[in-house]
């Protein structure tokens, strides 16, 4: 008997099923493992999971469009495309075009730097903004003594370093921030910095406890407004001379680090410290080595604003001085008398009774 057709919807067979005629997927847009079926036929997927499975070229002004949501990759390919795996989609794009939404540009990126295929040639400092004083970039003084610590980083032999004051005069003149420079291996920091005037700031260098010396080191750096003595290591060094005499703007030094237990020659050591007036000098710093009162002479010289923490602290290091001193044990003898505008207060500061005890007096 023949089959009645009339019966069913075209696309169907007995029993049902769903009209596939109009269906157009290939096997490239089903996942590896899938299928489907398109007109009747069934059709494995072929695409493999985790790989790209549409792709679409696009304009660099559409990578915006997909920031918030997709994943952008800067690295693969010179083509503008976007893909999904699984339920995740992803961007590639040209560094050109990520350069080109971002705003990126050689004279926005510091100078030598990479970023986006882009090779910078800013020199100025990041975020720096001198409009507020009229100029519309870095003015040139600053430039100045960028380029000269620059010069100096750039010719620094750390296996063969040197004293600025002496090798290097041609530096001076700008050397007004010390750069970062590697001073690990020197043993003698004796004069380094000494006269140079016009230095702002030094940050914190390494001193390592093969040093012996560091007599006269800043030495009339009589500018100096910030000195980072946090990597000293003082445990070896026998003369601390002058160490910082003439730091005239100064107002605050901790040398809590310092180790002078071995410190024979401390004279002049804080002498003319015009505007210092807080010294924090910590636990191992005592004058059990001192064995001449000619060695220390001076030591707070023209050091007239010590506040009375410091000028405690002086008296208690006093009384660390060994049996074996010589000489005169008074406060005059290490510079300190009745210039100072605290000095009638010493014989109330805590102190004092101990520093009695031991043999001082303080004129």
């Amino acid at each position: 008997m023949a089959l009645d057709i009339t019966s069913y919807e075209i696309g169907k067979k007995a029993g049902g099923g769903t009209d596939t005629s109009d269906a157009n997927a290939t096997a490239s847009d089903i996942a590896l493992g899938k299928s489907g079926y398109v007109k009747g036929v069934k059709i494995n997927g072929n695409v493999p999971i985790g790989s790209p499975s549409v792709s679409t070229n696009y304009g660099s002004s559409d990578v915006s469009t997909y920031l918030d949501d997709l994943k952008v990759d800067a690295t693969q390919g010179n083509t503008n495309q976007f893909f999904y795996t699984g339920d995740k989609i992803s961007v590639y794009t040209p560094l050109t075009d990520v350069a080109q939404v971002v705003g990126a540009s050689a004279e926005k990126i510091k100078k030598d730097e990479v970023i986006c295929g882009i090779t910078g040639t800013y020199e100025g400092s990041s975020g720096d903004d001198w409009s507020d004083i009229g100029y519309s970039s870095t003015p040139q003084a600053i430039a100045d003594i960028h380029a000269c610590s620059k010069e100096i980083y750039d010719s620094w032999n750390p296996n063969s370093p040197h004293n600025f004051n002496s090798n290097t005069y041609k530096y001076m003149f700008n050397f007004r921030i010390l750069p970062l420079i590697d001073t690990s291996k020197m043993t003698n920091f004796e004069a380094m910095f000494n006269s140079l005037d016009l230095m702002l700031e030094i940050p914190a260098i390494v001193v390592s406890s093969s040093t012996t010396t560091i007599n006269g080191m800043f030495n009339g750096c009589s500018n100096l407004k910030r000195l980072d003595l946090s990597n000293f290591n003082t445990s070896n060094i026998t003369n601390m001379g002058n160490v910082f005499k003439g730091c005239q703007k100064l107002q605050t030094l901790d040398v809590s680090m310092f180790n002078t237990s071995k410190v024979n020659i401390i004279y002049n050591m804080f002498a003319s410290c015009t505007e210092l007036t807080t010294i924090n000098f910590g636990n191992n710093f005592n004058l059990s080595s001192m064995t001449s009162a000619g060695n220390m002479v001076n030591m707070f010289q023209y050091t007239r604003a010590l506040d009375n923490n410091t000028l405690n602290q002086i008296l208690h290091i006093c009384t660390t001085v060994n049996a074996n001193f010589t000489g005169a044990k008074t406060l005059a003898n290490l510079g300190i008398n009745n210039s100072f505008t605290n000095f009638a207060n010493i014989p109330n500061l805590s102190n004092y009774q101990d520093f009695l005890d031991a043999g001082w007096t303080i004129s």
